[in-house]
């Protein structure tokens, strides 16, 4: 009975420790669907695989009474594991969505390592490693010129406007902005390309009490796959995202 003991034990200590950084990265740093959207889904499973699956494998296939060298074994195997949850969640962590932006006529998940923080002019704006994605809407530069040099620089492969926090700003000081937008999707056009999305959206207003008419929708593009954004009419607020390709709505 003593393998069966150190594997559970093994097991029960690698799920305890693994259990926080689960729900960091599952409910802080990518709440549901932004893990799927950015492609943290297959890094996320090795961490599962390697610290809940593996470690405790080993053990139950290495263990033996009166092995020489058992007990190096046993420490170097959870030391490996810590090294490979550890770079497993840094990865997560620099890759994770800090905002969500508005950005002319979408929302775009902005990974934190894609932008320099210090460039942040507005403070009020800025996170710790605890907190959610913030949503921002992003404020072109009045220059004409100046819009024309960042275009310039991102055709040539430089920094886009959401990857300029200079140009980040609140996002509720811009909500009549982009509830009144023209670019916005029409939920005609939505139901037309997707006819079977009508009952999953009328259910979405009943359980919010509200009418479908009171919804805005806008593409939401994540580094993986993109969907759609469905906020309040009243206020600009997160709603839910649909598990919809807003670019193959047909106009």
């Amino acid at each position: 009975m003593e393998k069966p003991r150190a594997f559970l034990i093994h097991l029960s200590i690698s799920v305890i420790v693994f259990l926080p950084f689960l729900y960091v990265i599952c409910f802080i740093w990518y709440p549901s669907p932004l893990l799927e959207m950015e492609g943290g889904k297959q890094i996320l499973v090795l961490l599962i695989v390697s610290t809940i699956i593996s470690g405790p494998l080993l053990t139950w296939i290495i263990y033996k009474p009166g092995k020489k060298g058992l007990v190096f074994d046993l420490i170097f195997i959870p030391i490996v594991q810590i090294m490979a949850l550890l770079y497993g969640v840094y990865i997560l962590y620099l890759e994770r969505p800090q905002y969500i932006a508005f950005n002319v006529d979408r929302f775009s998940l902005i990974p934190a390592a894609s932008i320099n923080i210090d460039e942040l002019q507005d403070k009020s704006l800025e996170t710790s490693w605890l907190d959610k994605p913030v949503f921002v809407y992003i404020e072109m530069p009045e220059d004409s010129i100046k819009r024309m040099e960042i275009t310039v620089e991102t055709l040539s492969g430089g920094k886009d406007f959401i990857q300029r926090p200079e140009f980040f700003r609140p996002f509720q000081k811009f909500s009549t902005e982009i509830i009144s937008d023209s670019h916005q999707l029409s939920l005609k056009q939505i139901l037309q390309s997707y006819p079977d999305l009508e009952k999953q959206i009328d259910k979405l207003a009943r359980n919010h009490n509200m009418s479908v008419d009171e919804f805005v929708f806008y593409p939401f593009q994540g580094k993986q796959n993109d969907r759609i954004i469905v906020l309040k009419k009243n206020n600009a607020k997160q709603v839910s995202i649909l598990n919809i390709d807003p670019w193959n709505i047909k106009s």
